[in-house]
């Protein structure tokens, strides 16, 4: 249903750029006639692709987890349990500075009709101390976390309606860090930006 009125959308727009090019002078300076637009419901409008994420994340719905208690993003549900802390990465050549590695078990629930796919990779991101929003998944961490925990699975694959997936997702901090936000934002399933954050103190770090 998505795609089908995503390309109504699309022609709709494509119909309307066409006619104001037809009644256009041949003297215009400008072609619009290469634009590509979306059609944003909330508001009854079309809007640049680069808008079209702005307007998602406006309309958004942000839940305020907490650890060992559920949360939902969009239908799915979310049980972030306690955060482990697994060494430190030693300043290199790529980056100058020290950080801690941190791992925390996940369980994602979904609530949906239909299966849906849950990554360590894509559906999570962080923020240190205010700073920019990153992904947060890294290979150097996931290895380190797959060698300290026994039975370390990622949090990675397809779930099935009413059914729950279990795994670790992994993340990293400069040392000295005081606070780490950390976002739950399923982009793949979820093409309106809920989320679910939790912020992280060092007294909560095993």
């Amino acid at each position: 249903m998505k795609n089908l009125k995503y390309i109504l959308s699309c022609l709709a727009a494509f119909a309307i750029a066409a006619s104001f090019s037809g009644c256009s002078n041949d003297d215009s300076s400008s072609d619009n006639s290469g634009e590509v637009v979306y059609y944003d419901d909330s508001s009854n409008s079309y809007v640049a692709p680069e808008d079209s994420e702005a307007v998602a994340r406006q309309n958004a719905v942000t839940a305020i987890g907490k650890i060992n208690e559920p949360a939902s993003a969009g239908e799915c549900e979310i049980i972030a349990k306690d955060i482990v802390a697994l060494g430190e990465r030693e300043p290199n050549d790529v980056y100058n500075y020290s950080s801690d590695i941190f791992a925390v078990e996940v369980e994602v629930i979904n609530n949906t009709t239909e299966t849906v796919n849950i990554s360590d990779i894509s559906d999570f991101y962080i923020s240190v101390d205010g700073g920019k929003e990153t992904l947060a998944a890294d290979p150097y961490v996931i290895a380190v976390a797959a060698k300290s925990i026994d039975n370390f699975v990622s949090l990675d694959g397809d779930v099935e309606p009413g059914k729950s997936i279990s795994g670790y997702i992994t993340f990293e901090a400069k040392t000295g860090w005081q606070e780490i936000v950390v976002s739950y934002m399923p982009l793949i399933e979820n093409d309106n930006y809920d989320s679910v954050i939790y912020t992280i103190t060092p007294d909560m770090v095993e």
